[in-house]
């Protein structure tokens, strides 16, 4: 590595995310309702028309969600969440061989999954089988666009 130079440019990858899980507030037996909150710091990859380094991406989550034991062996998770992206590395629509940290770009979401156990069978062995399904909403709140 030189001395001056971006770490990603010398193929170090540092980030950062900082997350706070809120304590979890029971609802009853074998249920509970959760938030959770994080930011995130990655480094961008391209560089802008002038050659600079682009500035990293940085993420925002939020997150509720809700496990359950429906009953022995049969629990059920379900969430809601929403991502915020920003300095998100796009072309620079005044030189297409460069990049602007220009895009910003919101992910929302809703996530279950239904997780069936078997009691311990001969052996000591057990199954688990699990349905899970996602929905998401993708779009960008901010494009580059030429001045």
């Amino acid at each position: 590595m030189v001395v001056g130079q971006p770490l990603h440019a010398a193929g170090v990858l540092p980030g950062a995310r900082v997350q706070r899980r809120l304590a979890p507030h029971a609802l009853g037996a074998g249920t509970r309702l959760y938030t959770t909150a994080s930011t995130g710091l990655e480094p961008s990859s391209g560089r802008s028309r002038d050659g600079d380094f682009l500035p990293p991406l940085t993420s925002r989550q939020t997150e509720i969600g809700l496990d359950a034991a429906l009953r022995p062996g049969l629990q059920l998770r379900a969430a809601a969440f929403c991502v915020t992206l920003s300095n998100l590395p796009m072309t620079d629509p005044l030189d297409k061989t460069a990049k602007v940290a220009a895009g910003q770009r919101r992910v929302e979401g809703i996530e279950g999954a239904l997780t069936a156990r078997s009691a311990t069978m001969a052996g000591g062995g057990r199954w688990q089988l699990t349905a899970h399904g996602q929905w998401l909403h993708s779009r960008y709140l901010v494009r580059p666009s030429a001045s």
